[in-house]
């Protein structure tokens, strides 16, 4: 916990001075190396009248989950900002889940996706994909190559869910 949210603490407790003060220049290493990155996002303009999909597959991990899974795709609807996650074996999956994904979200949510947002990477530009997108209607936006940045929504995503895991595995 920061220590400025235990210092708001020491209000709503009536054993508040059992808290120790707050050190003075105190600084966590396991927070600040979890939250470093490369570069910052850009904003990316929302445009209200589409319904679009912002997507990104995460690096492979060193260690299979339990499922034996490799990899996780991250589906952020931008409207509402809600992130699903799809997890896989192999990286070749990821454009079956990606069909699957649109499929189930347009079903359950009485949606049509406008435009599916994404890097350039194999998994999304396909043969697949590309007839897949074509007979929905659906533009596929990818981003330039070697600009994580471009894909602010999903790669934001991603960091994010990065930096808890490796808070929560760096020692105190």
């Amino acid at each position: 916990m920061a220590p400025s949210t235990m210092e708001t603490a020491r209000d709503l407790y009536s054993d508040a001075n059992l808290i120790p003060p707050q050190p003075d220049n105190f600084h966590c290493p396991s927070c600040s190396l979890s939250k470093s990155n490369h570069s910052k996002p850009t904003s990316t303009e929302i445009i209200h009248d589409q319904e679009i999909i912002h997507s990104d597959l995460c690096r492979s991990f060193p260690v299979p989950s339990f499922g034996n899974s490799l990899y996780y795709q991250s589906f952020i609807h931008e409207r509402s900002r809600c992130a699903f996650v799809q997890f896989y074996r192999s990286k070749s999956d990821a454009a079956q889940g990606t069909i699957d994904f649109i499929k189930e979200f347009e079903q359950q949510y009485k949606i049509d996706v406008d435009a599916f947002h994404s890097d350039g990477g194999g998994e999304f530009v396909n043969h697949t994909l590309k007839k897949f997108f074509k007979d929905k209607g659906i533009k596929h936006q990818i981003t330039p190559p070697y600009s994580p940045e471009s894909n602010g929504i999903a790669e934001r995503f991603n960091r994010t869910m990065g930096e808890r895991v490796r808070a929560m595995l760096l020692p105190l």
